[in-house]
């Protein structure tokens, strides 16, 4: 049986799908199995990937009535529990590809260093461009939390990954939610006290247009408010207090942008006072954490108090030029 099990959930990308199953039939390391999960793609997917799994032995197709993404992985991961005896998981969107020896030096990073998590650094691209050549590939032993803090793509997104199998018992992804990475990776990193870290751009994020990042702004977008939120409690309660101070800005942060959004938008103008109300209470929880004030976080109390803020920065103004005067 396979030492490692791939996955790709597979929706409405048949024009790059070729391009993803291509880059993971060309892997140096062959001991691997690959699980297409087609979520009942409209397109020529699902054809797609039955035509590949007759051409390869290695390759299973699971076809599902259209259910999102976090359905697909999770569906993929009991599949690969049930039925596989491997060893190691890793998931590639069905739009990216990785380099021929993305499993290989993962699995040599993470064995020789004794870790069950192995991550690697990624290249966002528009479109094919040569591997390069990778003649010696130095790997650390890091920290799961200063890896995390360090880390903003990296650690959030499943892929560019590999994870012992084990990591995967009894963590799924949330149904019905958007934003489901920042739900479920921070859970899977934290398993483990330290991972190996490849400097070394190994996968490649297909910039896609029709991308959910890139499409129209909707109410959906909160649901990283309850992500990250969900992340604060998991960190304060577990101790890792830099973890903690990091996902309290970057919630604040995240928060002042959608007002911004949400104000300037006849649709959903109505939540803007309900999201600047949540950022001010966010700002009294998290001001002693952080030692926010007005004069170092500007951008998030402009949000949260636009008349307060104009009025600091005019009294500083006047008692500079004050100042200046006097002298």
């Amino acid at each position: 049986m396979p030492k490692i099990s791939i996955i790709v959930p597979v929706y409405k990308v048949e024009e790059f799908l070729p391009r993803c199953i291509d880059s993971i039939l060309s892997q140096t390391f062959p001991d691997f199995e690959l699980i297409l999960v087609d979520d009942g793609s409209p397109d020529n997917c699902g054809k797609i990937c039955d035509d590949y799994a007759k051409k390869d032995a290695r390759i299973s197709v699971i076809h599902q009535k259209n259910s999102g993404v976090s359905v697909a992985r999770n569906n993929a991961v009991d599949w690969t529990l049930k039925n596989s005896d491997s060893q190691w998981l890793t998931f590639i969107d069905s739009d990216d590809w990785i380099h021929p020896r993305y499993l290989e030096l993962l699995l040599s990073a993470a064995t020789d260093l004794g870790v069950d998590i192995s991550v690697c650094e990624y290249e966002e691209t528009a479109g094919i461009a040569p591997f390069p050549e990778i003649e010696n590939c130095p790997f650390q032993k890091m920290s799961t939390e200063e890896f995390y803090i360090n880390r903003n793509v990296t650690a959030v997104t499943p892929w560019g990954k590999l994870y012992k199998k084990t990591c995967f018992e009894t963590v799924r992804y949330p149904l019905g939610r958007r934003y489901e990475d920042e739900a479920t990776t921070y859970r899977v990193l934290f398993k483990e006290p330290h991972i190996s870290y490849l400097n070394e751009k190994l996968y490649f994020y297909f910039s896609n247009p029709a991308g959910f990042m890139r499409s129209d702004w909707s109410p959906t977008r909160l649901d990283a408010i309850t992500a990250h939120e969900e992340q604060i409690e998991f960190f304060r309660k577990n101790n890792y207090i830099a973890a903690l101070k990091k996902v309290e800005r970057l919630l604040l942060w995240y928060i002042a942008a959608q007002i911004e959004i949400t104000q300037k938008s006849d649709n959903y103008k109505s939540l803007a006072p309900v999201l600047k109300k949540k950022l001010i209470s966010c700002i009294k929880d998290f001001k002693k954490d952080l030692n926010l004030s007005i004069k170092t976080d500007t951008g998030i109390y402009e949000k949260a108090y636009p008349l307060l803020t104009r009025l600091y920065w005019i009294a500083v103004a006047v008692l500079k030029k004050l100042k200046i005067n006097r002298s």
